[in-house]
């Protein structure tokens, strides 16, 4: 039983030294290196603090002095519709939109031909060299853009992207990145969110994120799909016209089962209406991220007759330059709490994911949204692996 008495020493896989990095973890700022192991920050520290982490097999990367702070979010954009465009066009059809039932056939057609008189055909569902040919050049354009893109994303610092889906171009979409993922060549990770822009049956909504879900399951957290975006609006003309009492109830389903929520509203009716439902499902579900995106302007007197609890709101004042600690704060900690991850990314701190983004110059020294926009990383650190760029 003597094995029993000692712990099996816990090495990091990478130690990354010699950096300044800004951790956004108010208990420890700033750090100068960090150990990971298996895709996740074992310590955060000096470099003598490290070298407690290091084993036989531990490879020691040094950073040169450049400035490294948590990878950056982005939180717009359709993936799906700009890697596919021009490539492969989709009907749209979501989620919300049920499959149109099939027309009745009369009984006398069902009994002109049964199953036994009919003639099969093996090699009807086999797709000819010809289509295979088509199939393959259109997995190869759709993964050469996706590299295209994540790489635009990875030179500015973006580990994450949350990817707002509107049709079933979304599905071929992630094929291709689950092949990125299989073959390693994915440099960021993807968190898909299906856009609600009318009332629909929210069981079936629900059945479908579900389904999402799942098929993103044990992949790293590399392929995710946790998230619902609301495009909505208050008036009945408006062809996003979505009911107060349909937005409850189906808000509360779709939290109920674990899902983010991020309401667009279209108007100050819907914004304030969308408030008093973000504010509600924030205190009932707070493990879950509640967001309400907005351009309007509203005094106290609108605010205070709705209930916002700790659902986060970004309106224009928020989104204006305030300075490159408040830039980088959007792009990190509040990003990660707006795609319900702030457990596992927006700072550099044990037990999150080690996504990093790695500068030449200080980002915290930027004087305007231009430098700042225009910044590029020398590398991105995505679970603990270097991506050179």
């Amino acid at each position: 039983m003597a094995f029993s008495l000692f712990k099996k020493k816990n090495y990091a896989d990478t130690v990354f030294t010699a950096a300044k990095i800004y951790t956004l973890d108010d208990e420890y700022p700033e750090a100068s290196a960090i150990a990971v192991k298996d895709g996740i920050i074992l310590a955060v520290g000096s470099a003598e603090d490290m070298e407690s982490y290091k084993g036989p097999s531990t490879e020691t990367v040094d950073l040169s002095g450049k400035y490294a702070v948590p990878g950056f979010i982005s939180l717009g954009g359709n993936c799906a519709e700009t890697v596919t465009k021009g490539i492969i066009n989709v009907e749209e059809k979501t989620a919300e939109e049920p499959e149109e039932a099939p027309e009745e056939v009369p009984e006398e057609a069902e009994a002109e031909e049964s199953p036994e008189d009919a003639e099969e055909d093996p090699g009807a569902a086999e797709p000819s060299e010809e289509d295979l040919r088509i199939m393959y050049e259109y997995n190869e354009a759709i993964s050469e853009r996706q590299k295209k893109l994540q790489k635009g994303f990875n030179s500015k610092g973006f580990t994450s992207v949350l990817s707002i889906e509107t049709d079933r171009r979304s599905d071929i979409y992630k094929d291709s990145l689950m092949e990125m993922y299989q073959d390693g060549s994915l440099s960021m990770r993807y968190f898909g969110s299906f856009a609600l822009t009318k009332q629909a049956d929210p069981r079936i909504l629900q059945s479908y994120l579900e389904s999402c879900r799942v098929a993103c399951m044990e992949l790293g957290n590399m392929i995710n799909f946790g998230n619902l975006d609301i495009l909505n609006s208050s008036s009945g003309e408006e062809p996003n016209y979505m009911t107060e009492e349909y937005l409850r109830a189906c808000c509360k389903l779709i939290a109920s089962h674990g899902f983010c929520i991020r309401f667009t509203p279209s108007d100050r009716q819907a914004a304030l209406t969308d408030l008093d439902i973000a504010g509600e499902l924030s205190e009932t579900y707070g493990k879950q991220s509640f967001v309400v995106q907005h351009d309007m302007e509203f005094s106290q007197e609108d605010l205070s007759a709705v209930f916002s609890g700790s659902a986060v709101v970004y309106d224009t004042e928020s989104r204006a330059w305030k300075g490159a600690a408040a830039e980088i704060n959007k792009l990190t900690i509040e990003a990660a709490h707006a795609i319900g991850k702030s457990r596992l990314l927006g700072s550099i701190e044990n037990g999150k994911a080690a996504d990093l983004a790695v500068f030449d110059s200080d980002p915290f020294a930027a004087e305007s949204k231009e430098v700042f926009d225009a910044l590029s990383a020398s590398c991105i650190i995505i679970s603990g692996k270097v991506i050179t760029l």
